[in-house]
Parts: C-alpha cells; structure tokens; sequence
C-alpha cells in the first residue's frame, strides 16, 4: 500500500525510452538479429519496492529464454545495468 505513495513520475515518452533500450542491449550484448528482445517495465506491489522494475526478455533461437530484471525504470537503466543483470540471468542458467 505505501509502494503507490512511493513511485515516482516517468518523464518523457515510455515507447521511445523502450526502443531506446532494446537498441543498447543489442548493441552492449552484441545480439544477432535472430536474437528477438522484448521490454517491458511494472511497478512491484509489494511494501518494499520503490521503484519501476524492467524486464528485458531474450529470445535466442534454440535456447531457453533468458529473463533480465533491472530495477530502474526503462530511461535510467545503464550499460553497466544491462552486464549485470545478464551476469546474474546467465548464473541462474548455469548448470
């Protein structure tokens, strides 16, 4: 219930800062173009979250999809955001 009073307001325009986005994870993971890569952001509900989280799904041809959660909102995530979160899906993946 205090998570609502918490959130804060996005500038600008969230399709084009999710376009933005899908272009620097292609580009900081060198993705191919048969990699397809989804974005997609929610607030959490739950008490503690006070931020907007993105998801970043990467559909590789022949593998599981790989899920990469940020906890930023689409506008603020960071190349050094983007290496971390795949370091943490990849070792989730990791036998």
């Amino acid at each position: 219930m205090f998570a609502l009073g918490l959130r804060k307001q996005r500038s600008g325009n969230p399709d084009q800062a999710r376009r933005a986005l899908k272009a620097r994870v292609r580009q900081v993971l060198h993705l191919t173009d048969d990699t397809a890569v989804s974005i997609s952001h929610a607030h959490c509900a739950a008490p503690i979250c006070t931020e907007p989280q993105t998801t970043v799904l990467l559909f590789v041809p022949d593998r599981p999809t790989l899920s990469l959660h940020i906890d930023k909102p689409p506008e603020h995530v960071g190349d050094a955001d983007i290496l971390h979160a795949m370091m943490r899906a990849a070792s989730q993946h990791v036998g």
